[in-house]
């Protein structure tokens, strides 16, 4: 069998591998050798390969753990959301700050100074 074969070759070169040492370079029978094999597995996971039921994705997304740095979750945007906002009502505060302490005439030129 085909499939079989394919084992007994990855089983050879990576005791060929192992002997060799991973720093020495590839021969080029090496190379040709392991083209022929990527082409034989590429032809045996083709004629093996199946699409994944239809709730595939639903099921691995509920099965794996939540990570902080994903953006799935609105729980996982609270942080950012409220940083954001407590600096643009920080810049916003600071800009009316004239306004407020001296009045619209004050503010309007001590604008004009400031653009």
């Amino acid at each position: 069998m085909k499939a079989n074969r394919a084992v007994e070759r990855i089983q050879e070169m990576n005791e060929t591998a192992t002997k060799r040492g991973e720093t020495q370079e590839l021969l080029p029978h090496e190379i040709e050798a392991d083209r022929r094999l990527e082409a034989l597995l590429d032809d045996l996971a083709a004629r093996t390969a199946s699409a994944p039921p239809a709730d595939f994705t639903r099921r691995v997304m509920e099965a794996r753990g939540f990570a902080p740095w994903e953006v799935r979750s609105r729980q996982a945007w609270r942080v950012p959301v409220l940083a954001v906002s407590g600096l643009a009502a920080g810049t916003a505060g600071l800009a009316l700050l004239p306004l407020w302490s001296l009045g619209p005439g004050t503010a309007l030129q001590t604008w004009a100074r400031v653009a």
